[in-house]
């Protein structure tokens, strides 16, 4: 179960599922009060504690979700595989996996305002350009 609310101070608290192996594999946590959800992905050599002063401004309107790719943060270390993270294919593979178990289905937005759907039919490799 994924339950996020609002502590007494206001702060974002959040919860795992860690009966979900997708989940628990990238340490995946939401939060929010808001049902659109709002990926934050992390660059190489950091990992989800980076948007801590930074998620919270979203969280009265959206659904937060942080994650942790595999070889970063609390990750589950052991899920590495340098032929898979050998290109940015398979983190974006990772990032569907994610979305797909948390039943995200708006696609995820990247920084330049491209979008990757599954749905559409495009190629994950497309969107790791």
């Amino acid at each position: 179960m994924i339950a996020a609310s609002g502590g007494d101070n206001g702060a974002m608290q959040s919860m795992i599922t860690p009966a979900h192996p997708v989940l628990a594999r990238h340490n995946v946590k939401v939060s929010g009060e808001g049902s659109i959800p709002m990926m934050f992905a992390h660059g190489f050599g950091c990992d989800q504690n980076m948007w801590r002063k930074v998620a919270p401004a979203f969280a009265a309107e959206y659904r937060i979700i942080t994650f942790d790719y595999i070889g970063h943060g609390e990750s589950d270390r052991s899920a590495y595989s340098a032929s898979k993270y050998a290109s940015l294919e398979g983190y974006v593979t990772d990032l569907l996996d994610i979305c797909d178990a948390l039943g995200v289905e708006h696609g995820v937005r990247r920084p330049l305002g491209q979008r990757h759907d599954r749905s559409l039919g495009c190629d994950p490799r497309a969107a790791a350009i």
